[in-house]
């Protein structure tokens, strides 16, 4: 018997060494037949050195399984159910018997891979992707509820957190203020992915009803006013009104007590907070009224603060009063008590008061308590000093430069969210602090119910970087993405699997390749990583680390510097993020639309009506994007913009009053939300007017700097041309220093000053009909209407309604590297023009490249002809301070700076014998302008833009001598 069990465990041993050695064999053979195939893989990254690769096989004989784990390369794709497929359809053709009768499981970075497929068809998976059961479905931390249009198939109620990579922040074994990223082509990433994050990608994700949290500040608003109940002498002005239930002390809150904060100290733990019961009826209402001591007309973001207690209500009613007119919030006070909560970004005026303020009743619909801190106006400088004992120093920047850890400081958080490193390194910490605070705004929410936290329902988290690599040969780099799995057990808090965020990565990165290449030709998608990187491991919500392109890439900045390079991109960002939380939510989606275009004013003094119509943009790319109406946007004298009326169609007519100036707006919107906005075109009835001007905004152009591209030099040269920054921009260090690509391209070429760090550069505003509508209804007697260049060009404007035709070129040019042209001159614009003086209109011309951007026979026969201007001996100035003449000096912006886009170059234009010089550019007594005075029409024409006049009473002086030389006869 003995016997008999010991030959059957020989037997046995004998029999499983022989599936041991025979699985060895397996996987030799296997690797062998495979590894070719993969090594050949091809993706869209790939390439001869960096390739697809077995890493190691595993073959169970008794299991009759094999296990195959390609590289993290091979994991970077994306994967379809379809694509998985014909790999797993490949592998079996391409194994003998018997392994290919074998279960075959093929791995990806140690994942299965039909667990990394990508499917938004919302076909089941095998692994937890959605939240489910956990989806927020209350109501919204905040909410305009003066939207004059409804969306339905956006990102209505849904919460995310954007931020913008790195910023300012303190070296503490140097002990001093840096950026975290080198000088390279005139920017910084600290200061470029904010020009993508702030102007674009955050009002694409607003326009379609998302409310966005950003870790840093969002505000470029230098200046900062708190108006708070406890430092009521400072900031402005708090009051109380007091009805049937009066303000009471509420607990502990903010307030700013010192003008700088030391490591670990909390400005919301210096004060205290009001509160009061809430009522139903409008006539027992309290009232709260923030004013703010505003020290500069302009655009400040509004921030209010309040505390969340067991009996918050979700409708606290605030009001923002700016240049007279009224918008109305919604805040969800049962979630984000103590810290700043945005609302929006307001034009205010200086020393206006009773137009200009924030206010906050107890009515409601629920019975509860509503409560008031402090209100906070403009992004402000960084108040947060680092150090020593010895020396503590702040940063000495705006604080939307600086990194997210002293913003997170200034806005109230834990000390362990912004300073896990305990004041050591804030390098660590800023780039922890960013996960760290959208963790503690969603603790306690449906997304992270087992932390503590302010409740706020943040379902996704994304950062924006420009560190995507190098390319030695000068070609695109592209978009790389990365997200995290391994940790918590490859799991969110909600047992939601963290291959979630590989496909938000995924999704937004196909976006992305889709958009770019369909508009560019040649853009490239880099992998995905599955890496431990603190942005995308901390976040117990879907994160992703975008690295949109490479700022150390001359092919990439190339682009990247172009504003509307940045516009599509921050679109294909927004479209991604639709698509994968519509995913989420189980909800149809719509794109929202382009701006309208062909935008122009009509006046019909005998009805004194005004009516404008425009065209809807088409977009392309998406065919969801089709407007379903337009919202009207109307400012009235010197009031601030309206809150919009809708209309169904193209049109809208309304009565105005005499003598007023009306400015206006137009935005597209459909279910999916509301596109950018149009050009702002103005309009006014003279009351008894003898004369009608048509102001032309042919101001298209938005750039970067110039582009040098030589076999020997590239890069971009601010010197040349600094480019138009879209509305405005902090996005240059200084210019670029070293062209010169011989040398080492990670030390020396691209390299860049720093002289215009923490400096604002204003650009294109698009509002430039307004200035010129204001001088000429200073000189009285006219009336003006405004329409974009396009409607002219498309034959839609009748010029012969008019009088005066006043032309704005600003800085339009076709400079050769833009990714868009944007000529001064058309041979339709022309053929218009030239038709409006062949039946005796006159023309006021300005712009600074009239002259020298003449490349077509009819343009440049138009400058002689009709404009009597020589265009072939442009002069380029390249310094200079004033335009004399006409018995003024005119001073003019001719340096980059915040206030107004400047003219660093303009046109000389030499008269033809027919014509004279008007003005002289001093101190060169270059010709600045250029007058005819024909006997069928008369034109002025100008070598820099009009608007570029820097003070008002130069512009209204001029403006009315133009006029009136026009006009004669």
């Amino acid at each position: 018997m003995v016997s008999m069990k010991k030959r059957l465990m020989v037997l046995a041993g004998a029999f499983l060494l022989g599936l041991s050695v025979y699985s060895q064999s397996g996987e030799k053979v296997v690797k062998s037949r495979l590894g070719v195939y993969f090594s050949d893989y091809q993706t869209s990254y790939t390439t001869a050195t960096d390739r697809c690769k077995i890493e190691r096989v595993k073959v169970d004989a008794s299991a009759r399984t094999a296990e195959i784990y390609l590289n993290e390369l091979f994991a970077g794709q994306s994967f379809s159910r379809d694509k998985v497929k014909s790999i797993y359809r490949d592998v079996k053709r391409l194994l003998p018997a018997p392994y290919n009768a074998y279960t075959i499981i093929i791995y990806g970075n140690g994942i299965p891979i039909e667990n990394l497929v990508t499917d938004m068809s919302g076909t089941p998976s095998e692994v937890q992707k959605k939240w489910g059961q956990a989806l927020y479905r209350g109501a919204p931390w905040v909410e305009r509820t003066q939207r004059p249009y409804p969306i339905t198939k956006g990102m209505q109620q849904r919460h995310l957190s954007v931020w913008a990579s790195h910023g300012r922040y303190y070296k503490n074994d140097q002990k001093e203020w840096t950026w975290q990223r080198p000088y390279l082509y005139c920017t910084t990433e600290d200061l470029f992915t904010q020009t993508i994050v702030v102007p674009y990608l955050l009002p694409m994700l607003e326009n379609a009803g998302a409310y966005v949290f950003t870790p840093r500040e969002r505000d470029w608003q230098p200046h900062e006013v708190i108006v708070d109940n406890d430092t009521r002498d400072s900031g402005g002005t708090y009051s109380e009104h007091e009805n049937k239930y009066a303000w009471e002390n509420g607990g502990v809150g903010f307030a700013q007590l010192k003008r700088t904060y030391l490591n670990g100290e909390n400005p919301f733990t210096d004060g205290t907070v009001r509160s009061t019961h809430t009522v139903t009826r409008k006539s027992q209402a309290s009232e709260i009224r923030w004013t703010p001591d505003v020290p500069e007309s302009g655009r400040y973001a509004v921030y209010v603060s309040y505390a969340t207690l067991p009996t918050s209500v979700s409708d606290a009613h605030y009001v923002v009063r700016h240049q007279g007119m009224s918008t109305t919030f919604k805040v969800n006070q049962q979630m984000g008590g103590g810290t700043w909560v945005y609302l929006g970004t307001f034009d205010f005026d200086k020393d206006q008061p009773h137009s200009n303020y924030v206010s906050l009743s107890n009515l409601s619909n629920y019975r509860g308590t509503v409560t008031a801190d402090a209100v906070r106006f403009g992004g402000g400088m960084g108040n947060i000093a680092r150090g020593d004992s010895l020396q503590e120093v702040v940063s000495g920047f705006p604080r939307y430069l600086e990194g997210a850890r002293y913003n997170a400081q200034w806005s109230g958080m834990p000390y362990s969210v912004y300073s896990g490193k305990n004041g050591t390194n804030d390098y660590s910490d800023d780039i922890n602090v960013r996960s760290y605070m959208t963790n503690y705004l969603a603790g306690g929410s449906s997304y992270f119910p087992a932390d503590s936290g302010l409740h706020v329902p943040i379902e996704m988290a994304i950062a924006l970087h420009s560190d995507a690599g190098m390319a030695p040969d000068s070609t695109f780099v592209g978009t790389l993405g990365i997200y995290t799995t391994d940790f918590n057990e490859g799991t969110f808090a909600t047992g939601m699997s963290r291959l979630a965020s590989r496909e938000l990565c995924d999704v937004v990165m196909t976006q992305v390749d889709e958009d770019l290449n369909r508009l560019y030709g040649q853009w490239k998608r880099r992998q995905m990583f599955d890496r431990n990187y603190s942005e995308t491991r901390e976040p117990q919500v879907p994160a992703m680390i975008l690295e949109m392109l490479s700022h150390q890439n001359f092919r990439d900045m190339a682009l990247g510097h172009d504003p509307a390079f940045k516009f599509n991109l921050a679109r294909a960002i927004y479209k991604g993020v639709l698509k994968y939380t519509s995913y989420q939510h189980e909800a149809d989606y719509v794109v929202q639309p382009l701006p309208v275009t062909c935008f122009q004013t009509r006046l019909n003094p005998d009805e004194k009506e005004i009516t404008l119509t425009w065209t809807p943009g088409q977009d392309t790319l998406e065919p969801s994007a089709t407007p379903k109406g337009y919202v009207v946007y109307t400012k009235q004298g010197e009031n601030g913009y309206d809150n919009g009326i809708f209309v169904h169609e193209p049109r809208f007519s309304f009565r105005a009053e005499e003598n007023v100036i009306y400015s206006f707006k137009v935005t597209a919107v459909n279910d999916g939300g509301e596109s950018f906005p149009s050009e702002e075109l103005s309009a006014m009835i003279a009351k008894n007017a003898f004369a009608k001007v048509l102001i032309i905004d042919g101001f298209q152009r938005v750039a970067g700097p110039q582009v040098i591209l030589t076999d020997s030099t590239r890069g971009f040269d601010l010197s040349a041309d600094p480019g138009v920054p879209y509305m405005r921009s902090p996005g240059f260090c200084g210019r670029q220093i070293v062209f010169n690509t011989e040398l080492n391209p990670k030390s020396a070429w691209g390299f860049s000053g720093n002289e215009l760090e923490g400096k604002m550069i204003a650009g294109n505003t698009f509002d430039h009909s307004r200035m010129h509508g204001e001088a000429i209804a200073t000189a009285g007697g006219y009336s003006f209407a405004s329409v974009s260049r396009t409607a002219v060009e498309a034959q839609s404007v009748d010029l012969n309604e008019y009088n005066i035709v006043d032309l704005i070129l600003g800085l339009q040019k076709n400079d050769g590297y833009s990714t868009r042209p944007y000529p001064s001159l058309t041979p339709a614009l022309c053929s218009a023009l030239q038709e409006f003086t062949r039946m005796r209109g006159s023309l006021l011309v300005s712009g600074a490249y009239i002259a020298r951007d003449q490349k077509q026979k009819e343009n440049a026969d138009f400058l002689r002809n009709t404009l009597k201007v020589d265009a072939y001996t442009p002069v380029t100035l390249d310094a200079y301070s004033q335009a004399t003449g006409m018995n003024t000096t005119l001073h003019l912006y001719t340096e980059l700076n915040s206030q107004h886009y400047a003219v660093t170059h303009a046109d000389c234009l030499i008269p033809l014998p027919e014509a004279f010089s008007t003005l002289l550019y001093t101190p060169t007594n270059y010709s600045a302008a250029v007058a005819y005075q024909g006997k069928d029409y008369r034109a002025i024409t100008l070598g820099f833009p009009f608007e570029c006049i820097k003070y008002a009473a130069d512009r209204d002086k001029v403006m009315g001598a133009f006029l009136s030389f026009l006009l004669s006869r």
